[in-house]
């Protein structure tokens, strides 16, 4: 728990960019003990975790430390973080003090590992706002309940694939099913929906023509299902992804020749694929850029390797795209942004 509550902050910080990370020493246990560095306002901050047994050893490492490294001429704004527990005992006003002519503002905090809860605050620096909004953010991941395996992504991937390994069955075969198996369970093709069978609109989405179409498909369906459904909600994610399915199905419809046969969830796929382009456009100014960048270098790539190779349905992808698109501006409303 210490060393993880320790690495995350420091990460924290780091991934500001303002801040850098040094060895300042180890501790009475042989571990090393961290230093984040950078400037705050008008000040060098120094910020250090350590915890009740090592705190009397980390600050005499400080002190040599500044004494003997410091460079600057801003003076040192510096700052403890004292992991402990109620049972510990607070630190005195009297303990907290560094002899240093550099350091100008100086401050303990004490924290309470069991809850991260405030035990004490000797003194002030910049760098607390910080450290604070880390500690409210830590406290809302641990109120958030835990993640379940029972999501709606995870139940659409299991269909899948229940129905990939009875299709194989049928065909006798992992890598390649057969034409009619897929026929017989759902596929879309043209002329059998123009004689009213217009469930294959649906029933397409859940059948692949082989291992790597279906481990393809799933994969992206975990990766962006997952991420949709935190945002928008498992009902949501549903309603996104069968409308995409079902207008990328509609789409192999109009366009695919009669004697065309097509199969599997990559119209859906697609469909997250504009629905996370449109989750993010209506949250650029809060979204990093590259999270936006990334979606469209992935749709840009699947779109290349479909024009690219026979026998990809891309009418269907289309589609799909469009129906993610349209559907998730229309259900979009403010979310939590997670």
């Amino acid at each position: 728990m210490k060393e993880k509550f320790q690495r995350d902050l420091i990460n924290y910080f780091l991934s500001s960019g303002q801040f850098k990370v040094y060895e300042l020493g180890q501790n009475k246990q042989n571990q090393t003990t961290w230093m984040v560095q950078g400037t705050v306002g008008q000040l060098d901050e120094i910020m250090v975790v350590t915890d009740r047994d090592n705190y009397e050893l980390t600050k005499e490492q400080l002190r040599e430390h500044i004494n003997k490294s410091y460079v600057g001429n801003r003076g040192i704004g510096l700052t403890i973080i004292v992991q402990s527990s109620v049972k510990d005992g607070v630190i005195t006003k009297d303990e907290t003090a560094i002899h240093s002519d550099f350091v100008v503002a100086s401050a303990v905090v004490q924290i309470d590992m069991e809850d991260l809860s405030l035990i004490q605050q000797i003194g002030y620096t910049n760098i607390l706002q910080g450290v604070f909004a880390f500690l409210e953010n830590q406290k809302r991941i641990q109120a958030e309940p835990k993640a379940s395996i029972f999501t709606i992504t995870n139940l659409i991937i299991a269909i899948n694939v229940i129905i990939f390994i009875i299709t194989a069955i049928a065909s006798k075969s992992i890598f390649d099913i057969n034409i009619y198996v897929l026929r017989d369970f759902g596929a879309i093709l043209v002329p059998l929906i123009d004689l009213g069978e217009y469930y294959r609109l649906v029933t397409a989405m859940f059948l692949h023509g082989g291992l790597l179409h279906i481990v393809m498909n799933m994969y992206n369906l975990w990766l962006l299902g997952n991420i949709l459904e935190k945002v928008y909600g498992k009902y949501k994610l549903a309603v996104i992804y069968f409308f995409s399915g079902i207008v990328g199905s509609f789409f192999s419809y109009l366009f695919l020749k009669p004697s065309i046969l097509s199969v599997g969830a990559s119209g859906a796929i697609f469909g997250l694929l504009g629905s996370c382009i449109v989750f993010a456009l209506k949250r650029k100014n809060t979204i990093r850029r590259t999270f936006l960048q990334s979606i469209f270098q992935v749709l840009a790539i699947n779109l290349i390797i479909g024009f690219s190779i026979s026998n990809i349905d891309n009418a269907g992808h289309i589609g799909g795209l469009i129906g993610g698109l349209l559907i998730t501006a229309a259900l979009d409303q403010k979310v939590v942004e997670k």
